[in-house]
């Protein structure tokens, strides 16, 4: 996606998918909707769906690739994060390839400060969904 929608847009569907995590207790289901907020307010996992399942387990690392910018070149690892507002520092340590071990370090200026932050975030979100 970060290919044909650019990084924006592929970092867009990666926050959307740790803030859907949240819902499943971060175990990603195979299969989910998100209908509008002002409907349900939350994704709704399918009735059949496997919890975790293989592949929406391993998305978040994919994503994480997505967010730094990852790429393998010859013998070295490059990497062009794309922060989203909610991430200030995102690290992954000690990753091995044909570079030997390397790691990946991205820092935001104007980022949430702390996870707190976004769990009073996610908290104010939910009780204005249910509020008359």
């Amino acid at each position: 996606m970060s290919k044909y929608a650019g990084r924006k847009a592929a970092g867009d569907v990666v926050s959307g998918m740790f803030m859907a995590s949240r819902w499943f207790d971060f175990r990603l289901p195979e299969v989910f909707a998100s209908y509008d907020r002002g409907k349900t307010g939350y994704p709704v996992q399918y009735p059949t769906a496997s919890s975790p399942q293989a592949w929406a387990a391993g998305a978040p690392m994919l994503g994480m690739r997505v967010l730094l910018g990852i790429e393998p070149r010859e013998n070295e690892l490059t990497s062009d994060p794309v922060l989203p507002e909610w991430i200030g520092t995102l690290a992954l340590m000690k990753m091995p390839g044909r570079w030997g071990r390397t790691d990946v370090i991205a820092n935001q200026k104007g980022a949430l400060s702390s996870l707190q932050q976004l769990v009073d975030r996610f908290f104010v979100e939910r009780r204005a969904l249910f509020q008359p």
